[in-house]
């Protein structure tokens, strides 16, 4: 009982620093807004992306699969742009903070934060 209470101790812990380090990591940032996102079009330059969201990107990606996708992070939302071998915008999405923790938690957010189905079948 001791080293199941211990364990849950380290991973209740371990999410807590984890939201704690990704809410003040971010900087407040105007430009990362879904109104920026929907300027981005398909087709545009990189170049032409940056001077929307007045900057260079946070974190880009690139390999075999992947010709090239750049993430911007604000505060309370990402936007993530993905490239052709051009350098053209072929994938552009926004994100607020809370859909990217339900995306990296996965299943694991559905199972612990929402309430439990009653009657009918799951």
């Amino acid at each position: 009982m001791k080293k199941k209470l211990l364990w849950l101790g380290i991973g209740v812990s371990l999410l807590l620093g984890w939201f704690l380090f990704r809410f003040f990591v971010r900087s407040p940032d105007p430009t990362i807004t879904s109104a920026n996102c929907e300027a981005i079009q398909i087709g545009m330059t990189e170049k032409r992306v940056e001077d929307i969201l007045e900057r260079r990107c946070d974190e880009w990606l690139q390999g075999k699969e992947i010709v090239g996708m750049k993430r911007w992070r604000g505060s309370d939302a990402t936007i993530t742009v993905f490239f052709d071998a051009t350098g053209n915008v072929t994938i552009k999405y926004f994100e607020t903070w809370q859909e990217e923790v339900r995306l990296e938690l996965g299943q694991q957010w559905n199972r612990f934060f929402e309430p439990p189905r009653r009657g009918g079948k799951k």
